[in-house]
């Protein structure tokens, strides 16, 4: 895996979407993997998934083993869901796999090309919980890192608890990315203000404050179980201060202060689109470019906070989606070439040991990108989309 360019993982549309749960259940692993086949959205029967795709596992000890442990394929048998696309398959594999790397591969038949999902198996990527939400029905678990503000829910617990447990509730705060020459990294402030929320394991709920929700593991009050609340528009974003907000990566100062106290705010955003570029539909174009980076920011990496917020949401908030992407357990490299900027530009996230959260990725930030930085800025000024 350490050797492949993975950069689909992060590209919006692509026709395979993988998503994961790894969670322990008693003396096994218990893998949940939801895929969504956007090439079979009229499909009307699962096996036909079968009848198109080869799908397989393998376990090995790290990104860079060419050796492989457990391999197998998954069939019809591994399917857990009613629903027929996504379709989500479990996989129950030995607790001696523990800090090992299940990748998933998928090949469609006809095409000579093997798309591959990595799935590490260690504690520090699942937060050593003991609870877990899950859909309405019990049985599946929610994948995506945040649930709305509607969504019926349950917080099923995964091992034995005497006494009821408190959820942590912190209400969204301002702290944004920084720069990547910034000499500090983005501010850990996050969690400063708190309160604590009583809820009843294993029923229905429904979570109707957003903000992000934790449980502190009972083994590690530093690990826990966390998911965001959001409003049932997130990922995407429509009211102007959610508009306004993101374009802090390329709006200056004072136009920013402008926007916010403008009386009119819808108004005042298309004029300062208008001002980077007179002509209305290449206007437009700027404007949908930018806001669906913002909005895959969100859905590829929100965590305890919006991930256009995040290091890697911001990267992408500019460069847009990265061409070249190499994984490793705890570092990402990004790869971008002067089609998209000024020049050839590489970005490295190391994954951070944060408290509450496992999922954070903190930018390796360098002088040096001060002028490759600005000068991408600089084209998103001047009405450039050079994509």
């Amino acid at each position: 895996m350490a050797n492949r360019n993975v950069a689909y993982h992060y590209t919006s549309g692509f026709p395979l979407e993988v998503k994961n749960k790894v969670l322990q259940t008693g003396e096994d692993i218990t893998v949940f993997i939801e895929i969504n086949f956007r090439k079979l959205s009229t499909i009307t029967d699962f096996r036909n998934i079968w009848d198109k795709y080869k799908i397989k596992y393998t376990i090995s000890k790290d990104y860079e083993s060419y050796k492989y442990q457990i391999q197998d394929s998954l069939g019809p048998g591994n399917r857990l869901n009613p629903s027929i696309n996504p379709v989500v398959l479990m996989v129950k594999v030995p607790m001696n796999v523990k800090d090992k790397l299940l990748t998933i591969s998928i090949q469609e038949k006809q095409s000579p090309d093997v798309f591959y999902f990595d799935i590490p198996i260690r504690e520090t990527e699942s937060g050593n919980y003991d609870f877990c939400l899950f859909n309405k029905n019990g049985k599946i678990p929610v994948f995506k890192n945040f649930i709305h503000s509607t969504d019926t829910v349950i917080l099923r617990s995964l091992s034995f608890h005497s006494e009821e447990p408190e959820l942590e509730f912190h209400p969204f705060n301002k702290s944004i990315a920084l720069p990547p020459m910034a000499a500090i990294p983005t501010s850990a402030n996050d969690f400063d203000q708190s309160y604590k929320v009583k809820f009843s394991p294993n029923q229905r709920v429904v979570f109707k404050e957003p903000g992000y929700y934790y449980l502190p593991s009972g083994n590690s009050p530093s690990q826990g179980y966390g998911f965001m609340v959001v409003e049932n528009y997130f990922p995407g974003v429509t009211n102007p201060m959610e508009l306004i907000d993101p374009m802090v990566y390329i709006s200056t100062r004072e136009e920013r202060k402008n926007l916010l106290e403008a009386n009119n705010q819808k108004l005042a955003l298309d004029q300062f689109w208008l001002k980077i570029n007179s002509q209305k539909e290449t206007a437009r174009k700027l404007i949908r470019s930018y806001f669906e980076n913002i909005e895959s920011a969100n859905a590829f990496f929100s965590s305890h906070k919006a991930g256009w917020k995040t290091d890697q949401g911001m990267v992408l908030a500019i460069y847009g989606p990265p061409p070249i992407v190499y994984k490793n357990w705890d570092l990402e490299v990004w790869q971008y070439d002067k089609s998209v900027g000024v020049e050839n530009t590489v970005f490295y996230f190391a994954r951070k040991n944060y408290l509450k959260d496992p999922n954070v990725w903190e930018l390796k930030r360098f002088n040096e990108y001060d002028r490759v930085w600005y000068g991408v800025v600089e084209l998103w000024r001047k009405g450039v989309i050079n994509r």
